[in-house]
């Protein structure tokens, strides 16, 4: 089995729109990873001497070009579309009717973050709160302790606290 063949002998093919002023998508072959290549996703491909970000525009087996002369593609960055369906339509329907290359109108249509290959899931934010027995802890055994006592008093008026307004209070 060869690197870019599932479990099925199958190779999979990406026909991936760039950000270059061609009015063409090239065909990658899709990276062994455990993401499955869907239209839509970004995709970090080499492009000459550069890693570029494309977009996924088709899924398939074949390519109009020899199989043993595309390069594979460095990496799959989203599970699904980053584009709803009537975007997607509407950002096809520019490119064809203002003769706009598909990678360039895709990628204006892209935050810088999401062109640089960044991830489209937000950062997890830390936040704190009480435990169900620090609720239910008397508050007397803190008397000693006056910090503690602020900070649970804090938490009792509000369940949590995101680390800004922790490190505030």
């Amino acid at each position: 089995m060869t690197l870019n063949e599932n479990s099925d002998n199958c190779i999979t093919v990406l026909s991936v729109a760039v950000p270059v002023p061609l009015r063409q998508t090239f065909d990658f072959l899709a990276p062994k990873s455990g993401l499955d290549p869907v239209v839509g996703a970004r995709v970090k491909v080499p492009f000459g001497p550069r890693k570029l970000v494309g977009v996924i525009m088709r899924v398939s087996d074949t390519s109009d070009y020899p199989l043993n002369k595309l390069k594979t593609a460095i990496e799959l960055l989203d599970s699904k579309s980053i584009f709803d369906a009537s975007l997607w339509k509407t950002l096809q329907w520019i490119s064809n009717y203002y003769l706009a290359p598909i990678g360039e109108v895709l990628d204006s249509a892209q935050t810088s973050c999401l062109r640089q290959g960044a991830s489209v899931t937000p950062a997890m934010t830390k936040t704190w709160g009480l435990t169900d027995h620090g609720r239910s802890s008397s508050i007397d055994e803190l008397n000693r302790a006056p910090l503690q006592l602020a900070i649970v008093k804090r938490f009792m008026k509000k369940s949590s606290l995101n680390s800004d307004d922790f490190k505030q209070e």
